[in-house]
């Protein structure tokens, strides 16, 4: 521009190898980095199956 350029700045995780980064990296950068699978269900159906487990009384929930 005609009053000079901006600066910027960036931020950067840089990791030994893929076995670190798959441990430590959140699931949703992974799937970016093509590292891991998204799953495949219906946000619908995520939500269903989580308050079928509300419902349940006890200790022990509905199984993934």
């Amino acid at each position: 521009t005609q009053f000079g350029g901006g600066k910027s700045s960036g931020f950067g995780l840089i990791y030994d190898t893929i076995a670190n980064a798959r441990c430590y990296e959140p699931r949703y950068r992974l799937m970016r980095q093509g590292l891991a699978t998204k799953i495949e269900s219906s946000r619908k159906q995520r939500k269903e199956r989580k308050n079928r487990a509300k419902k349940l009384k006890g200790t022990k929930k509905a199984a993934k």
